[in-house]
């Protein structure tokens, strides 16, 4: 999807009344709950300033690193926190949203998750994000440039992220915007109606999300790896040795191999079980044709019945259309 694509669908969630106002820095959920009626687009109207490699400390003493983006004019505003496993350096669309909304009066975060590509730590894929954003969200709302209001904002990965940080409930978030995101890993993610999502599964994982950098590899070839195709990869029994095959060595996959049914290794990244945590709004955004509908849905409608507030459950809502995952 290109660039401006990305902003336009962004933009449509972010302009709900509930987080934009005409002076960012007076947001409040002072307005009574109704259907979301989308004011006309605010022009740009900051010059922007970046800041590269910015330090983010945990509470474990491990450092994650992000790049902000605010206006250069000094102030107090609204922050938008988005956190990412596919690095802030190599996302065009994600680069273009950050400019996008500096440029209209908001703070943006754009964060590298624990173990990957700048960051520090060690990478399990979904396993930090609810410490980890918690963690964020909080330093993000202290700084100087900050008004101490945050969302959340991205699409995919980055969306399953929100939601697990909205689980920690913390003080400074105001709301989130998951897009085209999953709520239960299991469930959405690495099986579809009880079955292995082998080709996604190993193309996500190990193929490409082994280590801390991200693989240029495509998803469905292992070019220069013993001249194995993808395809041909797939074929081979059993599960557990397709990784020696490939030249893989993702331990998280071995572990997702070794769970093959929903029990307790899965369930701290099931949101389902944990809608009553999420005590603010959340405005999913999906496509019918997604990988990940179902759990826009279910997210949806667990949020409108479950929400941990009268305000969570009367303020939620969804947009969703004729389109995928990208």
């Amino acid at each position: 999807m290109k660039s401006y694509r990305l902003i336009a669908l962004l933009l449509l969630p972010l302009l709900a009344p509930v987080f934009i106002a005409e002076q960012p820095s007076s947001v409040s959920y002072a307005q009574a709950p109704g259907p979301v009626r989308f004011p006309a687009a605010i022009e740009p109207r900051n010059d922007i300033q970046m800041q590269n490699r910015v330090p983010v400390r945990m509470r474990d003493g491990v450092t994650l690193y992000a790049d902000v983006y605010r206006p250069v004019k000094e102030g107090r505003y609204p922050v938008i926190v988005s956190r990412t496993p596919y690095s802030t350096e190599r996302a065009p669309s994600a680069y273009a949203a950050a400019v996008y909304f500096a440029q209209r009066g908001y703070v943006y975060v754009f964060q590298d998750v624990r173990g990957r590509h700048e960051s520090d730590g060690e990478w399990e894929p979904f396993r930090n994000g609810e410490r980890d954003g918690y963690d964020t969200i909080e330093w993000a709302a202290k700084q100087p440039w900050s008004n101490g209001k945050v969302a959340m904002q991205g699409g995919s990965y980055l969306g399953q992220n929100q939601w697990r940080a909205a689980q920690a409930a913390p003080p400074s978030l105001v709301t989130i915007f998951p897009m085209v995101a999953s709520t239960s890993i299991y469930h959405d993610w690495i099986t579809l109606n009880g079955g292995w999502r082998l080709s996604f599964n190993f193309g996500w994982g190990p193929v490409r999300q082994e280590s801390r950098i991200m693989q240029n590899t495509g998803a469905h070839t292992l070019d220069g790896v013993n001249a194995i195709h993808y395809d041909q990869l797939q074929k081979h029994l059993p599960l557990s040795t397709m990784q020696q095959l490939a030249g893989r060595n993702a331990k998280f996959y071995d572990d997702w191999l070794a769970n093959p049914d929903y029990n307790d290794y899965w369930k701290p990244l099931n949101v389902e079980e944990m809608f009553e945590k999420i005590t603010v709004p959340v405005h999913t955004f999906g496509g019918w044709f997604d990988i990940f509908s179902q759990g826009t849905l279910r997210g949806y409608v667990g949020m409108s019945q479950k929400g941990g507030t009268e305000q969570a459950r009367k303020m939620s809502n969804i947009v969703i259309g004729p389109w995928g995952h990208g």
